[in-house]
């Protein structure tokens, strides 16, 4: 009977902790989903109003966010310590004036490739296939940003091309990467 109230006596507290550890972790995600919906839905990115919306200290809900970004939940972005605010990085998306330019160029490079040829000797190569357009000079690629890791406290920051700043942890000048 002893070896029974003992061992109830040590799984009782356990599963208890148990239980409550599992309480708290669907809190924790709840808090996770509530910071998401925040950032990308509301489009709120100051931390300061993120606390307050959350009821949250400040320093607990940048160190969440930074663990979203870990874990993937917020991608291309950073928590900037000094503006006390998370930034998303997004693609920038083509304009109409960016677009009818590739237009006409393509155009100006199609009128290049067809003056002078006889347009019977065109319309025989493209029905046989034998579709010959000389290579273009490709423009040079943009480089793109980049996780340089700080030499002072290890994390990784992303930088963009030629950008220089400071490590947001522990204020080490990080530099854009020159090469590879």
């Amino acid at each position: 009977m002893s070896l029974f109230a003992a061992i109830l006596f040590l799984l009782l507290p356990g599963g208890f902790m148990l239980w409550k550890s599992g309480q708290k972790r669907k809190q924790l995600f709840a808090l996770y989903d509530h910071y998401r919906h925040i950032v990308a839905t509301e489009g709120i990115t100051s931390i300061q109003t993120i606390a307050d919306m959350t009821k949250q200290r400040p320093a607990v809900v940048a160190n969440d966010l930074r663990r979203l970004i870990y874990l993937g939940a917020f991608q291309d972005a950073f928590v900037d310590m000094h503006s006390m605010s998370i930034v998303i990085r997004r693609p920038k998306e083509p304009t109409e004036t960016d677009l009818s330019s590739k237009r006409a160029a393509a155009m100006k490079e199609l009128e290049d490739l067809v003056k002078g040829a006889d347009l019977k000797d065109i319309f025989g190569v493209i029905m046989n296939g034998d579709i010959q357009i000389p290579p273009s000079s490709k423009p040079a690629e943009k480089p793109l940003p980049k996780k340089v890791e700080c030499h002072g406290c290890g994390s990784s920051t992303l930088l963009q091309p030629g950008e220089s700043k400071a490590c947001p942890y522990c204020d080490s000048p990080l530099t854009y990467p020159k090469s590879g």
